[in-house]
């Protein structure tokens, strides 16, 4: 990042951090008419962000209630994000605890992490219990590229299911059978002598590796190279 663009950032910063405060009372904030839901498993505190990546920017979230369903994980982390984790650069973590009981409406302290300094800016959220869930009241930074982080399990966009389908193809000699008077081959043996084979004739085994992805639940198939025996 240029400096240029450090300076901009920092005095954007600094001129959003007189107003943080904000008290945002709860009026049906755990009903799923209310909130908006966000499904995106890149927020994962293990996720990090690669080169090539779009990177999230939470500059243009409108102000509101928002609940985070992806599977990993559901809640803001509570400790200090690395940068480039959260599938962002600069991650937002939460500077306190969520409240423990149902019903429960509390403010707590958002913290970007930014520069080195796991604390740099910092803005005011609301967060309710809602019993199996946390919904908050975000409002968006004021720059990019910062996002929420959301859970703690590793983001399983590279996980699958493996399941091996197998078939197994018996090959045998349509000339295996006993002929006349010409000589049968010996016991174990198929074929007409001098031209034997083993009894089960050529065995080919071949199998196909199913991938299950386990996020767009989507299959995919790769096969082995048969075998003969």
């Amino acid at each position: 990042m240029l400096w240029a663009e450090i300076v901009s950032l920092t005095l954007v910063f600094l001129s959003t951090s007189v107003c943080q405060t904000q008290t945002q009372e709860c009026g049906g904030c755990c009903s799923n008419t209310t909130y908006t839901a966000i499904d995106e498993p890149r927020r994962s505190t293990k996720a990090v962000w690669n080169v090539g990546e779009t990177p999230f920017c939470d500059r243009y979230l409108p102000w509101g209630w928002y609940r985070f369903t992806s599977y990993t994980g559901g809640e803001i982390p509570e400790e200090k994000v690395p940068e480039n984790r959260c599938g962002t650069h600069f991650p937002i973590w939460l500077n306190g605890g969520h409240p423990t009981n149902k019903g429960e409406n509390v403010i707590r302290q958002a913290c970007v992490h930014f520069g080195g300094d796991g604390c740099f800016d910092s803005f005011d959220i609301n967060i309710t219990n809602c019993g199996d869930y946390f919904v908050y009241y975000l409002r968006p930074p004021f720059y990019c590229v910062i996002a929420f982080c959301a859970g703690k399990e590793f983001d399983k966009l590279f996980l699958f299911y493996y399941f091996p389908i197998c078939f197994m193809l018996v090959l045998t000699d349509p000339n295996s059978v006993y002929i006349g008077d010409k000589e049968p081959c010996p016991y174990g043996k198929e074929g007409v002598f001098p031209e034997c084979f083993g009894m089960f004739g050529s065995i080919i085994v071949g199998c196909h590796i199913g991938i299950r992805h386990k996020s767009r639940k989507q299959y995919s198939y790769y096969p082995f190279f048969p075998i003969s025996v």
